[in-house]
């Protein structure tokens, strides 16, 4: 389920989150392509294929404007049980000071604290009543470092990746 929302007073300027804030949005799907090309078609957005270490896994950036606004990833074959959905990154401080808080808070810790393949760190978690969600610990010096790996990807022309506050950001996904 993903809803469309439009303000009548229009988008807000772009602004990177801060801590506390929901950061980023990927769509976690056992088809990369066909849901990168929904959201291209739906959302007249570009897409651009990224390379990962893990040849079972695509990850490609969903853009806008020239800048990156979610993802698309490969949901893991060891994971049956679990649909596609759209998992949805709050912006900490410290990703494993705050997966264990989200234990000692009765919360499950569904992937630990990582570094990404962007340069920030990951972790998933799932709160006991809820679907689960993700953290991300993301500074702007990890953000330069990501710019500067990838930028050679992009035929066309390169993309901003600063991370924005997605409740905020024009031409939203989610």
């Amino acid at each position: 389920m993903f809803a469309v929302l439009a303000s009548s007073s229009g988008d807000p300027a772009d602004m990177l989150a801060e801590p506390g804030e929901w950061i980023w949005s990927s769509l976690i799907t056992r088809d990369v392509d066909a849901g990168a090309t929904f959201y291209q078609t739906l959302f007249d957005c570009e897409v651009f294929d990224l390379p990962s270490d893990d040849s079972k896994a695509a990850h490609v950036l969903l853009a806008t404007d020239n800048d990156a606004r979610a993802s698309a990833n490969t949901l893991p074959a060891e994971n049956p049980n679990v649909h596609p959905h759209w998992l949805n990154f709050v912006r900490v401080h410290d990703a494993a000071k705050t997966a264990a808080k989200v234990v000692s808070l009765d919360g499950k810790v569904l992937l630990e604290p990582h570094l990404d393949q962007h340069g920030g760190d990951v972790a998933v978690m799932v709160d006991p009543p809820a679907p689960p969600f993700g953290l991300l610990e993301w500074t702007q010096r990890d953000s330069n470092k990501v710019a500067r790996r990838h930028s050679s990807l992009h035929t066309s022309r390169d993309i901003n990746w600063r991370r924005y506050d997605f409740w905020h950001s024009p031409h939203i996904l989610l």
